[in-house]
């Protein structure tokens, strides 16, 4: 079980999906593995041109908060799946390394966990006749 980020309040679920061994008849279906519970979701931007202030920035993936724990049971391969506040679900893969950026706290011996980045995969259509 994962101890919850002490800093998080309302924050969104992500479910982990694994890519199977390919079959010999072909792909398969990524496997539902867990729900990553109450993870910090911040989005990530980048510039497009210089002088554009905030106008000229495009998202560009989003930033979660997990601890050790969290990461500890997932693999570099792995895909993420978010449902957003809109009613769309997004699928996004790592950007980047799992153990990247560890947050240390100068005060405590609190541990506040890792920067992960996540990349835009793709969109998942809602189901026909779903509102």
């Amino acid at each position: 079980m994962s101890a919850p980020m002490l800093f998080v309040s309302g924050g969104k679920d992500i479910r982990v999906f694994r890519k199977p061994v390919k079959e010999s008849w072909g792909d398969v279906e990524h496997e539902y593995l867990f729900t990553l519970e109450d993870v910090a979701l911040v989005p990530r931007t980048t510039k497009t041109a210089e002088g554009e202030g905030f106008r000229g920035r495009v998202q560009a993936g989003y930033s979660v908060y997990l601890d050790k724990w969290q990461i500890e049971k997932l693999q570099e391969d792995d895909e993420f799946q978010i449902a957003m506040d809109d009613g769309t679900t997004m699928v996004f893969g790592l950007d980047g390394s799992l153990w990247g950026g560890q947050w240390d706290n100068p005060l405590s011996s609190w541990e506040p966990g890792f920067e992960v980045n996540f990349k835009y995969l793709r969109y998942v259509p809602r189901p026909t006749g779903v509102v």
